[in-house]
């Protein structure tokens, strides 16, 4: 049985989870609602999910370590894709809701550096997504800190939405927490 498990282990680890949600997004018909695309860092990770797959080589180096962490399935290989219809069409879905989540929403980061950081690791990535599936009628994420630790790491945390205007709810509002060292693979715990 051993055995068993670790073949199964193998297979989830060459899929990858950001492979794996371009996959379930391209299933829906690249329903960005249906498949609960509520922040600008999974749009972004999600739009060039098909450019990984083909093997497009990213100058990008968080787009690079988000992708080789993701599983052994992306090999960059070249800079010439051509995408399909319908992943063409998908990315630029994906490209107009990243642009409306960094202007509509606090998700905002305070620095360019900070998002850099946090879209290069995967284990973010599945954080992110995985607070986005707790809805499928609003956006989950509500007021979000970002503070750099002093040896050069970042604290990002956030509460879910409306909790802020619900205050005796406070125990029962999710928080999520990650903590990215300087160097490392960040890490991400929660409460509620």
């Amino acid at each position: 049985m051993s055995l068993l498990i670790a073949l199964i282990a193998a297979a989830a680890a060459s899929t990858g989870t950001v492979r794996a949600a371009y996959t379930r997004l391209m299933r829906a018909g690249c329903a960005l609602d249906d498949v609960q695309v509520w922040s600008p860092l999974e749009a972004r990770a999600l739009r060039n999910t098909p450019y990984a797959i083909a093997g497009y080589r990213f100058s990008d180096p968080e787009l690079l370590a988000l992708y080789a962490s993701d599983g052994v399935w992306f090999q960059a290989t070249t800079t010439d894709v051509t995408l399909s219809a319908a992943d063409a069409a998908c990315a630029e879905k994906l490209k107009e809701r990243e642009s409306t989540l960094r202007e509509d929403f606090s998700f905002a980061v305070p620095s360019r550096e900070a998002e850099a950081r946090l879209a290069a690791d995967a284990g973010v990535f599945v954080a992110i997504h995985a607070w986005s599936q707790r809805t499928d009628t609003h956006n989950p994420f509500g007021d979000i800190t970002a503070v750099r630790s002093a040896e050069g790491g970042w604290h990002v945390s956030w509460t879910e939405a409306g909790c802020e205007s619900r205050p005796e709810q406070a125990p029962e509002c999710g928080r999520y927490t990650i903590e990215c060292p300087a160097e490392g693979a960040c890490t991400v715990s929660t409460a509620g």
